[in-house]
């Protein structure tokens, strides 16, 4: 095997690997995310949560634990995407959460590997094989069954749908065009660009609804009057907003959008046996059938990848 065949090979497997860990941790960021929306307005939540994130990037930037460097590159790019996601993104989702229903949120979230699949074919015209193809509808399928499996419940909340399927959207869009940046641009100063961006529109639609009601005081002492927001506060901020979206962006420059997009019921899956696991919640024959066909669509789609050497290419 030449060098650079197996530079390749280990890049990609990386990549996979990267991706993996980046659902599973997702996947635990529902629960977080749902106890929490419910007492708390969503924009607070994001607010406090990219903050932190954004904190802790710095700090590390300043004690040089990681190297942040943005001369002679192409940033503004980059700002254009930070904007669709996790800008709106992350808006969007979090309030049509808080309009629907999980299996809702579950069955329209599943759709963002179908969107990326498109998108991908129409802006990067990377034509996705046949195994990518139907590994993808595998895994939608699976994902759709783990959420009817919990009981298919309808909140009939035509804008709670509209705002779930702009969210993914926009992550697609941002997964497509990511693909375009600047190769010069770490894995690194892509994830604290954009968390960076995220904190600074959060923080201002926050900011600005509790000036306006006179509450300022109420969202500066969140952290520190309600444990359970601290708790998601410091894993949505410091576990998925840092290390997991990290790990999005190192995989995508590795093994591409489409492939990234196929391991998006992974976490269905990780909420699956959380709950099973943590919650001790019963595992009926649906999740396991839709949880083995999430798996298959995952592994259909990234097999075989000699084919495509070079991400979706």
């Amino acid at each position: 095997m030449k060098i650079s065949e197996f530079n390749s090979k280990h890049n990609f497997i990386a990549g996979l690997l990267a991706a993996i860990l980046c659902e599973i941790i997702f996947g635990f960021s529902f629960f977080f995310t749902r106890r929490t929306v419910t007492s708390v307005h969503p924009s607070d939540l994001l607010s406090w949560r990219f903050v932190l994130a954004s904190l802790i990037f710095s700090v590390g930037a300043l004690t040089r634990l990681i190297h942040i460097d943005y001369r002679g590159k192409k940033v503004l790019p980059l700002f254009g995407i930070g904007l669709l996601f996790p800008g709106l993104c992350f808006l969007l989702e979090t309030t049509g959460t808080k309009l629907t229903t999980a299996s809702e949120t579950g069955i329209i979230i599943s759709t963002s590997s179908v969107m990326t699949l498109f998108l991908s074919l129409l802006i990067l015209h990377s034509k996705p094989s046949k195994y990518q193809c139907f590994g993808i509808a595998c895994a939608f399928l699976g994902t759709a069954c783990c959420a009817v499996a919990k009981g298919l419940e309808l909140s009939f909340s035509p804008l709670g749908y509209l705002l779930l399927f702009c969210g993914i959207t926009c992550y697609s869009f941002y997964s497509v065009l990511s693909a375009r940046l600047d190769p010069r641009l770490s894995a690194v100063e892509r994830t604290y660009c954009i968390v960076s961006i995220a904190a600074v529109i959060y923080t201002s639609i926050a900011l600005t609804r509790h000036i306006s009601d006179g509450t300022l005081s109420q969202y500066l002492s969140l952290p520190f009057r309600d444990r359970n927001f601290l708790i998601s506060v410091l894993y949505l901020g410091g576990c998925s907003s840092v290390f997991a979206l990290f790990l999005c962006n190192f995989s995508i420059a590795r093994i591409g959008a489409i492939r990234f997009s196929s391991f998006i019921g992974i976490e269905t899956v990780t909420s699956i046996f959380a709950g099973v696991l943590i919650l001790h919640e019963s595992f009926p024959l649906m999740e396991a059938l839709g949880a083995a066909l999430v798996i298959a669509g995952v592994y259909l789609t990234n097999r075989r990848p000699e084919l495509f050497p070079h991400g979706d290419k």
